[in-house]
């Protein structure tokens, strides 16, 4: 693409933003369906389009002195706004200085609601997702993000309808994704509850998890020995010594035998090698040193804050729905075109159990994505899911729209 065409997209930008009022996103899906590459050669996103439209190059202006040098570690970092030199009318203009005015008026007025760099999780009076960042498409490779629109009913009023949405469909329209639906929140939510609560209360997970609690409690008592086996090395490490000592008081005997001395050179490496050993050994068990534990009534505790994280899914906190549902679940694939999902768990009777903590809760620290979206294909989820699982039924799917 030349220059007259790259100026002649940036006009357009411009005018689009300006004259249509429509988004970063819609821009960027226009750009992407027309096949015009962005100013890298690649796809149009809505941060090119943010950057370009709030550019004073466009208008005129140059900056220097935007970035400075630490001479130490070598780290740029940007200089602020009002130390850098701003030269107007540097070079001629694409766009008229009064249309990125209004421009920048505009951007200002549409991010009011929300802070740039903020996600609408951390705002007020907004929807919160709890699945966002684990959910993804298998036949785009991209992830599931947030979207509501407030809607108004005869019978409702005014209400916020949310749910979640492809965003290839935002930034390249259909040639993202054709087949993508876009997943009513409160639906999917509640659907991905109840399959954590049914995944936490099923028997054989219930069975695994004592088990691995028991395992981890007995090996604590087994360690009831330590102080004996403690008592018992540094007896042996007396002995060795006194052998050490002895050893080396028959070195210093003049007169015996290059046979006597190699032999008994010999037994005092030995000795050596042992009393380091022993020490080794001794360091080990005083670090692990605990007191014993009643298996059976620690166990019967640890299960009681089991049930309290299944019902903690029910709590009105964000935050604590979101940290276990994070801890819980791996991933979720949808594959619009078979009208299915799948959830991927952790295997909760290693994981969770694994991390147990006698005084606290079952849950561990939040465990998030190992596993990026591209590396995601569907046999990963036939491997490490059951047929139960999956979230669509015939007949019976889900409340979904067409973007």
């Amino acid at each position: 693409m030349g220059d007259t065409e790259k100026v002649n997209v940036i006009k357009r930008i411009y005018d689009i933003y300006y004259k249509e009022d429509v988004g970063f996103y819609t821009i960027a899906a226009i750009l992407n369906r027309e096949d015009i590459p962005s100013p890298k050669g690649g796809r149009w996103t809505p941060t090119v389009i943010r950057s370009i439209l709030t550019n004073e190059l466009y208008a005129g202006t140059l900056h220097y002195n935007r970035f400075t040098s630490d001479k130490w570690s070598g780290k740029t970092s940007r200089v602020p706004l009002n130390d850098q030199v701003r030269v107007e009318n540097a070079h001629e203009a694409i766009i008229s200085r009064e249309l990125f005015e209004a421009v920048q008026k505009r951007i200002k007025a549409n991010t009011g609601k929300f802070k740039i760099g903020q996600h609408p999780n951390l705002l007020k009076n907004t929807p919160k997702f709890v699945l966002n960042g684990i959910m993804f498409c298998l036949e785009c490779a991209r992830k599931y993000i947030s979207a509501w629109t407030t809607r108004k009913s005869n019978i409702r009023g005014e209400y916020i309808q949310a749910y979640y949405k492809d965003s290839s469909r935002r930034t390249l329209g259909k040639q993202g994704c054709p087949d993508s639906i876009s997943l009513h929140k409160e639906e999917i939510e509640g659907l991905v509850h109840k399959r954590i609560k049914d995944r936490l209360s099923d028997k054989e997970v219930l069975n695994n998890v004592k088990l691995r609690v028991k395992e981890k409690l007995q090996k604590v008592n087994s360690d009831e020995n330590t102080k004996a086996r403690i008592k018992e090395l540094n007896v042996e490490l007396v002995e060795i010594k006194s052998k050490i000592k002895n050893l080396s008081a028959v070195f210093s005997t003049q007169g015996m035998s290059k046979h006597i001395i190699d032999e008994l050179q010999g037994e005092f490496e030995k000795l050596i090698i042992n009393k380091k050993t022993v020490e080794k050994n001794i360091v080990e068990l005083e670090k692990s040193d605990v007191d014993s534990v009643d298996i059976e009534k620690t166990c019967e505790k640890i299960m009681e804050n089991y049930d309290k994280t299944i019902e903690r899914l029910d709590s009105t906190s964000f935050q604590v729905q979101r940290r276990l549902v994070r801890e819980m679940l791996h991933s979720i694939a949808v594959i619009p075109s078979k009208k299915r999902i799948y959830l991927a768990f952790y295997n909760l009777s290693k994981d969770q159990a694994r991390k147990v903590q006698i005084d606290d809760s079952l849950i561990p620290d939040p465990i998030y994505n190992k596993i990026g979206p591209v590396d995601l294909k569907e046999d990963f989820y036939l491997k490490n899911i059951s047929p139960s699982e999956h979230m669509y039924q015939e007949g019976k799917p889900l409340i979904c729209y067409r973007p």
